[in-house]
């Protein structure tokens, strides 16, 4: 689902703001329910084309309702199309499926690097396309009917609805479903006989170990990514406006694309150096020096350099890319290496592995809300259609204690530091826990590092 800044847009439907971590997981917990069942049909009636299009088009009806989501005004309606929308993400998780059954080992990570970098890059620069409307006229619960349907927050779920519709047409014409007589799938080299309990205790302690690691990671990824618009409003203090907004994602979008431009060409012109196992290790290690930087340093009331929150939110999206791309194309792999275990349950497996992905994604910014959630001195966050007296600088408040806490207006936002005052050890745990992955990561892969036997 596209989208710009659902933090704001939710507080202006008054949302509740324990539940804003649940509202923006939903996406991820609809695709982690999804993921599993996909596989399993896959699997058993070994079908692709009836499954894709049948997400497209539940990813489709949930960015419908939610471009309904300003004219209803609930925020729950922004919580089911969240969810809706990401029953239908599941598919991402069956493309991996595809592209293992379509290609060999030595195709496989080329194929995986562009279909996991795009779907990446997009998540990581979807925010950008309601930025194209910041024009519109300001909206609000007096707007016409007309501006509470098509306004700067709900155009991202207008244009989303409009291209998945057309892209399920487009799939269902021209796709076919692969196997053997079209030459489609890869035809996988049988084991004789069955495998040896060795090594089917081997593949299930590397997939387990392989998923937990991933969830974990993903959960610090995406409890960081989700609270942004939080960070740089309330730490850095530098929006004071919805046309500010922009500057939130600037550092992610140009990281992400950058890295999958480099990845993409680095596994066709150096293929030792860009390997999925080294790029895993790295990329791991990066995202937790991006945490680093945006620790404040100073303390709690300072206010950081615009600079190093760019810094942080680029080599985010550069390792979020990477890494995505990396630890999927090492358990690929490892799946072909262990076909003889597997036998013909590849999109179970992999279904399996994207539920653990998607959990993370549900779970990080659910912890991360929570713990915002009770930094707030007063634990409120208040949204006011009108101004009410105005600060040392003019700018309207709401009437109340804004020392206890944080208001935000239709087109201005009241950014006095207080959104993260009391949560400054959070980010210390966060890049802590984050290098013990790094740490588990180089341990298992030295544990597990050869593809064959």
């Amino acid at each position: 689902m596209a989208m710009m800044s659902i933090q704001a847009f939710y507080y202006s439907l008054r949302g509740p703001q324990n539940l804003y971590g649940l509202t923006f997981g939903m996406y991820d917990l609809g695709a982690l329910l999804s993921a599993p069942l996909l596989g399993l049909l896959s699997d058993q009636y070994h079908v692709f084309k009836v499954l894709f299009v049948g997400c497209l088009v539940l990813n489709a009806i949930g960015n419908l309702i939610y471009a309904f989501t300003f004219l209803s005004d609930a925020w729950y309606c922004m919580l089911i199309a969240r969810l809706v929308a990401g029953f239908g993400a599941g598919a991402l998780g069956l493309g991996t499926s595809y592209c293992s059954a379509t290609t060999t080992v030595d195709q496989r990570q080329k194929r995986l690097v562009t279909y996991r970098t795009s779907q990446s890059v997009a998540r990581m620069v979807g925010p950008f396309i309601g930025y194209i409307f910041l024009g519109l006229p300001q909206v609000n619960s007096s707007s016409s009917t007309a501006l509470q349907l098509f306004n700067w927050y709900t155009i991202p779920g207008w244009v989303a609805f409009v291209v998945v519709a057309a892209l399920t047409c487009l799939f269902w014409w021209m796709f076919v479903d692969p196997s053997v007589e079209n030459e489609h799938l890869v035809r996988r080299v049988e084991e004789e006989g069955e495998a040896t309990p060795e090594r089917r205790r081997e593949f299930f302690t590397f997939c387990g170990i392989w998923m937990a690691l991933i969830f974990f990671s993903t959960l610090l990824q995406f409890g960081y990514y989700a609270n942004l618009f939080a960070v740089f409003a309330g730490q850095y203090h530098a929006i004071s406006d919805q046309y500010d907004q922009w500057k939130v994602f600037l550092g992610i979008a140009g990281g992400a694309v950058s890295a999958s431009i480099i990845y993409r060409t680095g596994v066709s012109a150096l293929p030792k150096v860009f390997d999925e196992r080294y790029v895993t290790m790295v990329m791991s290690w990066l995202f937790v020096g991006a945490v680093l930087l945006v620790i404040p340093y100073g303390g709690a009331t300072s206010v950081p350099q615009e600079a190093t929150f760019y810094a942080s939110t680029a080599m985010f999206g550069f390792s979020v890319v990477m890494f995505g791309s990396s630890a999927e194309i090492v358990l690929s792999k490892k799946i072909t290496q262990y076909q003889d275990v597997i036998g013909d349950h590849i999109a179970k497996i992999l279904g399996f592995f994207y539920m653990a992905h998607a959990s993370g994604r549900f779970a990080g910014p659910l912890i991360l809300a929570a713990v915002t959630y009770i930094s707030t001195p007063s634990g409120q966050t208040y949204y006011c259609a009108n101004g009410y007296g105005t600060d040392s600088s003019g700018n309207p408040i709401c009437l109340g204690d804004t020392s206890t806490s944080c208001a935000i207006f239709p087109d201005q936002y009241y950014v006095d530091g207080c959104v993260l005052r009391n949560s400054v050890p959070v980010y210390a745990v966060w890049a802590g826990v984050a290098g013990c992955l790094s740490i588990a990561y180089l341990v298992v892969l030295r544990r597990y590092w050869k593809y064959g036997g």
